[in-house]
């Protein structure tokens, strides 16, 4: 099955099902009192990275299906968006200085919640318009998917556990 369409196919679906069902609040919960938070995340890690590695050997070796020949817009487009997509991922990786009283969220979370994910999405999607191989389709329109899902699920998750600070 390695090399084929269907292998990148079932390695995306496991990579998105894992990351919803391992952030959700019933499988997460649990997971969280049993060893702590930190081994939570040690071990949320070594599966997307495991997975992940997966996902990328099995679009390294799908063959090329060409399904359209994106205009040159398109290729442009996406790399002149992607200073954006790589600002948004640093800031998300930037720490706060939280020494500040201020109300409400500070640096790039006044922009977004999500600066992280929402570049993750810009990067994939501006991909997918790049690209017209079904390969290039299933990594990163998948990838969109997890992103867009992953906003929703994030906000409703932070809302149960941290309510009116969570809607500041």
């Amino acid at each position: 099955m390695t090399g084929t369409v269907s292998h990148l196919l079932i390695a995306m679906v496991v990579f998105i099902f894992s990351h919803i069902a391992m952030s959700s609040l019933p499988v997460r919960t649990p997971i969280i009192q049993k060893i702590g938070k930190q081994k939570f995340k040690g071990l949320y890690s070594l599966i997307a990275i495991a997975e992940m590695s997966w996902v990328i050997t099995a679009y390294n070796n799908a063959p090329a299906e060409i399904y359209w020949k994106p205009h040159n817009t398109f290729q442009h487009f996406t790399l002149s968006l992607m200073l954006i997509t790589i600002i948004s991922i640093i800031a998300a990786l930037t720490p706060i200085n939280s020494d500040k009283k201020t109300d409400g969220p500070q640096g790039i979370y006044r922009v977004t919640r999500h600066p992280m994910i929402w570049g993750i999405a810009l990067w994939s999607t501006t991909h997918v318009l790049a690209n017209g191989e079904l390969y290039a389709l299933i990594f990163f329109g998948g990838l969109t998917v997890l992103a867009l899902a992953g906003t929703v699920q994030v906000d409703r998750r932070k809302a149960c556990l941290e309510g009116k600070i969570w809607q500041a």
